[in-house]
């Protein structure tokens, strides 16, 4: 396959949303108020689930800051949450986690940051079919969104601007 052909098959996979029936795969992590967060817990809700780690440097608080901004433009809706979940458990911990929520004004009780067992995040993002770790090699900026039942309505670019302009116009249909 060509470098091109690799290039314009990895970009739709970066910056495409999809409509997949896919159900969220199921978790155990912790917050950074150390309460059990599973996909039964949010259930009910709207969420954007996105991938970082607060050592990165520039992409994760640009993707984040992203959320950020969804959350303050949303801020009124009681039925959407968000779940950022860290890719570098053993560095990230409750104390880290609960700084860096700070940092980013996050109110616990709609937006969590989350840390798991690494096999957990590592086969969360597997069956997500993501890439993210805690190394720029690989990094994820994709934003997930699913719905109150659980199953991934898609998959959104948090960098791109057409991707995360899709992701608020859907978020804004949504809660209109």
């Amino acid at each position: 396959m060509s470098k091109l052909l690799l290039a314009i098959v990895f970009s739709f996979l970066i910056t495409s949303s999809s409509n997949a029936e896919n159900t969220i795969p199921e978790f155990r992590f912790y917050d950074q108020n150390q309460k059990i967060v599973t996909p039964k817990d949010l259930l009910g809700k709207y969420w954007v689930l996105n991938f970082f780690f607060t050592s990165c440097p520039k992409v994760c608080p640009m993707l984040n800051g992203k959320v950020f901004a969804l959350n303050q433009k949303f801020k009124n809706e009681p039925n959407l949450n968000f779940l950022s979940v860290s890719v570098d458990p053993d560095r990230d911990t409750f104390p880290v986690l609960l700084k860096y929520a700070e940092k980013f004004k996050a109110p616990s009780s709609r937006w969590q940051f989350a840390r798991g067992a690494s096999s957990e995040v590592t086969q969360l993002v597997a069956d997500l079919k993501l890439a993210a770790g805690p190394s720029i090699d690989e990094h994820n900026s994709r934003l997930t969104l699913i719905d109150p039942e659980g199953k991934i309505i898609g998959y959104y670019s948090g960098l791109d601007q057409e991707g995360f302009a899709e992701l608020d116009q859907k978020l804004t249909k949504i809660f209109q």
